[in-house]
């Protein structure tokens, strides 16, 4: 089991590659999350906004709707009605696209959901080859 969940240096080096260009960045301290027009506004701690037009949510923050509630990520994107739980565990999503399916069953463009958040719909969703192919799916959807 130890070597499903092992992370690949080939990835690390991409991630790492893609920081350096400037392509990807990694921030702590998520304090909320608004919807605006054209893509998602992030707010920090200490009062900092960023503007994302894509954002994708990979961690595990856990599969059962008090959790999903708690969150500072979904719980405000629950309330809003943008992200709905699905039934056995995780968030509902769009199957081809990974989007996030909201309360009303609207897919919520350009909110795309990877890892232990999707395990309602496809269950096993920790060993390396299969987030590889999800990974390669979203990007594929993200392209088109």
């Amino acid at each position: 089991m130890t070597y499903l969940a092992a992370f690949p240096p080939v990835s690390a080096r991409r991630l790492l590659e893609q920081m350096e260009q400037g392509r990807l960045s990694l921030s702590g301290g998520l304090a909320s999350t608004e919807p605006v027009h054209g893509g998602f506004e992030l707010v920090t701690e200490d009062g900092s906004r960023q503007f994302v037009e894509y954002l994708i949510d990979g961690r595990g923050v856990g599969y059962g709707v008090d959790e999903l509630k708690r969150d500072l990520l979904t719980g405000p994107l629950m309330e809003q009605g943008l992200i709905n739980p699905h039934p056995h565990g995780g968030l509902q999503i769009d199957r081809m696209t990974y989007e996030a399916i909201g309360k009303t069953g609207e897919v919520t463009r350009n909110f795309h959901i990877l890892g232990d958040l999707t395990k309602g719909e496809f269950l096993a969703t920790t060993d390396v080859g299969r987030c590889v192919a999800h990974s390669v799916r979203l990007a594929d959807a993200i392209a088109r």
